[in-house]
């Protein structure tokens, strides 16, 4: 078995010889308190929900993008959260538009309490020089969310093309 400095990958960008071949990044894991709840807010989010188990969930959907990928969240039934999320941890949902962000508030807000919603703060610019339109809120199991427009995505693929910080040169920076 090679040890972990033979390893073969680039640098920068996508690995030239990568240890296992991913389809997709197929799914995260959040933690419940109220499965009840937890389904009533990922139903007002747009997620397919199962029980396939008890205990657990699948929240799954489908991006609207082509090749349709899917985001799948394995929620996990607990009787109490040990490790809460914090807001730099959160689960990020994009929408088309800024109207669509207010529009989530508005109902996100104005139904905190039966979706089981600690805090929902008000839609702000957010990032790096306030180049989106977001707001993020919390539910009662602790998990943070972000509902946000976005709307320079061609920025994440330039990011990614130009490849780590050090390996840019001057010109780049």
């Amino acid at each position: 078995m090679a040890s972990f400095d033979d390893l073969q990958t680039k640098s920068w960008g996508k690995a030239a010889a990568p240890v296992i071949t991913p389809v997709m990044l197929s799914r995260g894991t959040l933690e419940s308190t109220d499965f009840a709840k937890t389904r009533a807010l990922a139903e007002v989010l747009g997620f397919d929900c199962v029980d396939p188990a008890p205990g657990r969930m699948l929240l799954r959907h489908r991006s609207d993008r082509s090749g349709g990928t899917y985001l799948t969240l394995e929620v996990r039934a607990v009787a109490s959260i040990t490790t809460p999320q914090n807001m730099t941890n959160h689960w990020g949902i994009w929408v088309p538009t800024r109207q669509d962000v207010d529009d989530a508030y508005d109902l996100l807000a104005a139904h905190q309490e039966e979706l089981g919603l600690v805090r929902v703060q008000k839609p702000r610019q957010t990032h790096v020089g306030g180049r989106d339109y977001s707001f993020y809120f919390e539910d009662e199991s602790h998990n943070w969310w972000e509902i946000g427009e976005h709307p320079d995505e061609a920025e994440f693929v330039d990011l990614v093309a130009h490849g780590d910080w050090d390996q840019r040169g001057e010109s780049s920076i």
